[in-house]
């Protein structure tokens, strides 16, 4: 297992000081929690567990024993589940959960996860969707939108719970919708995969470059919300020396998601002193400076305890800012203002040769939705 962060000696006094209050406790596990890293909070601590009141340390090692268990769970569901892809020979890839898990930390149990996400080809997604339905899974939604190439090609992803066993899989066609770039389809990453290895089962997961560019923009898009993404990319870095760093600076040129790539990396260097190499550290993009200076006031701010609508407004203005050109910009605005939504495919329902059709009627329903149905 690699090991865990140190914790300078110089600052252990103030930091047991803070968090062993029972005040502080209490919002440190908390804010631990949202962030998804008590399993390595527990890590770390665990080696200071005389210097902390017994209590408080106790529902430390109780949650993390909980969120051990969960993943245990997911993993044992995640290696069936891959049995039966392989069994109807259908091509998948796992990302994030408990692989990834594996893939950076050596164990299935140090990195909070609360479900699955499987990414197959397009071509398969409704295959696989009535596989996972035949292991007792059920749609979020009608099944009928996977059928529908508009909702496909702007869309990423398909929700599946089973009810009994409480899981949730999250099933990707591609691992970002529309207005977010990735300059990779499931054919390229599907052919530079790897495994790792959960219960005796080789699990297809991507490749270490290109698991550090997704998981790059993935934090990115998501604001960084949780600190958990951002250890895992100082992980992936640290356990993989020989990475490509000109390979992946012209994947991001090319496709121009430079800005979230070096914001990641930064941000990630700023909070953990992840090694880059100097070329990464020393470029110059104009958005990035004022970017990571954001996200770490979300972090000082904990975004994670922000109102939905506040988190919505801010990711908004987060997302614009990492469009690099005025035109990309604009695409992005348009997309989020007309890109519909599953509930506009399920109400309005229209045959495939008018597709063309949904991005014109989500305004009209939005403004009677907000503005003309409340007045009523």
């Amino acid at each position: 297992m690699l090991t865990q962060y140190a914790i300078p000696s110089e600052e252990m006094p103030q930091l047991l000081e803070r968090i062993t209050k029972e005040e502080q406790w209490q919002t440190s596990l908390q804010i631990a929690y949202q962030h998804a890293i008590i399993p390595q909070l527990f890590q770390t601590l665990k080696h200071l567990q005389a210097d902390i009141p017994t209590q408080h340390f106790a529902l430390l090692k109780e949650t993390s024993h909980t969120l051990a268990l969960e993943n245990i769970k997911l993993s044992a569901e995640l290696v069936y589940v891959v049995k039966q892809l392989n069994k109807h020979k259908l091509n998948y890839i796992s990302i994030k959960g408990p692989a990834l898990s594996q893939q950076l930390y050596e164990d299935i149990t140090t990195r909070q996860i609360c479900d699955l996400d499987i990414l197959v080809d397009e071509n398969d997604v409704l295959e696989t969707a009535k596989l996972l339905m035949t292991l007792g899974y059920q749609p979020t939604l009608p099944l009928s939108l996977l059928q529908n190439s508009g909702f496909r090609a702007l869309d990423n992803d398909f929700t599946f719970l089973h009810h009994d066993k409480k899981i949730m899989i999250e099933l990707h066609w591609k691992l970002f919708p529309l207005r977010h770039k990735m300059p990779l389809t499931f054919q390229t990453l599907y052919a530079a995969h790897t495994t790792v290895t959960i219960n005796k089962q080789a699990i297809n997961v991507l490749n270490p470059q290109d698991n550090l560019l997704y998981l790059a923009l993935h934090a990115s898009k998501h604001v960084f919300e949780e600190i958990k993404w951002v250890c895992d990319i100082d992980r992936l870095i640290r356990k993989t020396p020989n990475l490509n760093w000109d390979k992946l600076s012209q994947q991001a040129r090319k496709t121009n998601v430079e800005v979230p790539l070096i914001l990641a990396l930064q941000l990630t260097q700023t909070l953990y002193h992840t090694p880059l190499p100097e070329e990464i550290t020393r470029f110059d993009t104009k958005n990035v400076p004022r970017l990571l200076q954001t996200a770490l006031e979300y972090f000082e701010d904990d975004f994670t305890a922000f109102d939905e609508p506040t988190k919505k407004r801010h990711r908004f203005l987060f997302l614009s800012q990492l469009n690099q050109s005025k035109q990309n910009r604009f695409v992005g605005l348009f997309i989020s203002l007309f890109k519909p939504s599953s509930v506009d495919y399920i109400y309005y329902q229209l045959p495939k040769s008018m597709n063309f059709l949904y991005p014109l009627l989500r305004p009209p329903r939005l403004l009677y939705k907000y503005l003309l149905k409340r007045r009523s």
